[in-house]
């Protein structure tokens, strides 16, 4: 249970950082036609001392040029960030709250992210996983 609430803070988040990178949210019209876009994800297991191996898809943008922050290129083992997940979780706070939590952890590091997500409510079954208001 915990590797799937780690999985999703992390994809989340690292979504919330493509779309800043790119300066555009996954689907919106703006984006068409722009000498970069996004290009699919990769899979990429993790390691983390609360739940071992987790499987995340990390983007991918066409030129090459994205660095996420919270997961780096090349980085295996996720020390700090399953810590933060692990201890919003121990205080109860929903997917939502962490998530909202991990982006303003996001803004500390230079990451602004979008007020419109690409991730709709019901997309993956997890409603309410970000607030587009937040």
């Amino acid at each position: 249970m915990i590797e799937t609430v780690i999985e999703t803070v992390i994809e989340t988040a690292l979504e919330e950082e493509m779309s800043d990178h790119l300066g555009y949210d996954k689907h919106e019209p703006v984006g068409r036609n722009r000498g970069n876009s996004r290009n699919g994800k990769r899979s990429k297991t993790v390691l983390t001392d609360a739940a071992g191996e987790v499987d995340i898809e990390v983007p991918r943008d066409r030129d090459g040029s994205f660095e996420p922050v919270i997961v780096k290129k090349r980085q295996r083992r996720l020390s700090d960030v399953d810590a933060v997940v692990l201890s919003l979780y121990a205080k109860g706070l929903t997917t939502g709250e962490g998530q909202r939590a991990l982006r303003r952890g996001l803004r500390r590091v230079g990451v602004e992210g979008h007020r419109h997500p690409d991730h709709r409510p019901g997309d993956r079954g997890d409603a309410g996983l970000v607030d587009p208001t937040a």
